[in-house]
C-alpha cells in the first residue's frame, strides 16, 4: 500500500508536467497525422499506389510516430539521468525499483495514448472511404495497452543500458538499433504479402518484435484476414514485454541501483 502511494504521487506529479506541454504536442501530432492523411489518401494514390495498401500503409506511419514518442520519451530520461539527476531523488524514496519502472512506463503509456486520438480519431474519419476499418475494439485496446508497454520498457531500457555520449552526442541508437527493428520488420509491407513471395525472409521477421506491432495494429482495426492474427500477435507482445522488463530491471539497478 506503501509503494502504490508513492508511485501515484509520482505519477501525478508527471502528469502535472504533462498538462502544462500538452497543447504543443498535440499540435505536433495534428500536423504529423495530417500530413499522412494527404500522402496516404491522396498522394500516392494519385502516383499508382493501390487502394489495398492505404490502411496497412497509414497503420505503419501509426507505428513509426508511436516509435518517434518512445524515442522523444527516453530521450528526456537520458538527459535527466546526465544533468537533472530527478532520479536521484526517486532512488531515495522508500519505494521498489520494479514500483518505480512501472511509474515510468505507465507515464509513458498515458502520455503516448492522449497522442495518439488524432490519428486514432480524426486521421481515420479523414481517410473516410479510402480505406475499410472493421475494428475489434476490446483486441485493438488491448494490442494498444500491450505496444505502449514494449515500447515504454524497450525506449527505458536502451536509455539505461547505454550512455549519454554513445546515445546523444554519437547518435547512434536510430541507425543501430531502431532503423533494424523498424525496417527489417513488417512495419514497410503487410507480412503476408510478403511470405508469398519470400517466405524465408519473412519468417525471419517473425523474430522482430515490431512485426508483431504493425500486424496486431492492422488486424484489429482493419479486421480482415490479410495480416497476422490477433491470437498470434497478442501473445507474442506479451513474451516480448517479460524480455523487455527483464533486462529494463537488470540494467535500471546495475546503473542506478548497483548495491
Amino acid at each position: 500500500m506503501h509503494n502504490a502511494q508513492i508511485a501515484w504521487a509520482l505519477l501525478q506529479r508527471n502528469m502535472y508536467v504533462l498538462r502544462k506541454n500538452i497543447r504543443s504536442m498535440l499540435i505536433d501530432g495534428f500536423v504529423f497525422m495530417v500530413t499522412d492523411v494527404l500522402l496516404f489518401g491522396s498522394f500516392f494514390p494519385l502516383l499508382g499506389m493501390p487502394s489495398k495498401l492505404i490502411g496497412p500503409l497509414f497503420m505503419s506511419s501509426m507505428v513509426l510516430y508511436i516509435i518517434i514518442l518512445g524515442d522523444n520519451y527516453g530521450l528526456r530520461i537520458v538527459f535527466d539521468l546526465h544533468y537533472n539527476r530527478f532520479i536521484d531523488y526517486q532512488l531515495t524514496l522508500p519505494l521498489g525499483k520494479s514500483w518505480l519502472i512501472g511509474v515510468y512506463i505507465a507515464s509513458f503509456v498515458i502520455e503516448t495514448a492522449i497522442l495518439l486520438l488524432p490519428f486514432i480519431t480524426i486521421g481515420l474519419t479523414l481517410l473516410g472511404q479510402s480505406i475499410s476499418i472493421q475494428p475489434n475494439w476490446l483486441l485493438l485496446c488491448l494490442m494498444f495497452l500491450l505496444i505502449l508497454i514494449f515500447l515504454g520498457a524497450l525506449f527505458m531500457m536502451f536509455y539505461v543500458y547505454y550512455d549519454f555520449d554513445w546515445l546523444v552526442l554519437d547518435d547512434n541508437l536510430w541507425p543501430r538499433r531502431i532503423s533494424p527493428l523498424f525496417l527489417l520488420s513488417a512495419v514497410p509491407f503487410p507480412w503476408k504479402m510478403l511470405n508469398d513471395f519470400a517466405p524465408t525472409i519473412a519468417k525471419c521477421m517473425l523474430l522482430n518484435p515490431v512485426t508483431y506491432i504493425a500486424e496486431g495494429l492492422r488486424t484489429t482495426m482493419l479486421g480482415t484476414n490479410k495480416y497476422l492474427p490477433a491470437y498470434i500477435c497478442i501473445p507474442a507482445m506479451i513474451i516480448y514485454i517479460g524480455i523487455m522488463l527483464w533486462l529494463l530491471t537488470k540494467g535500471f539497478k546495475k546503473r542506478l541501483d548497483p548495491v
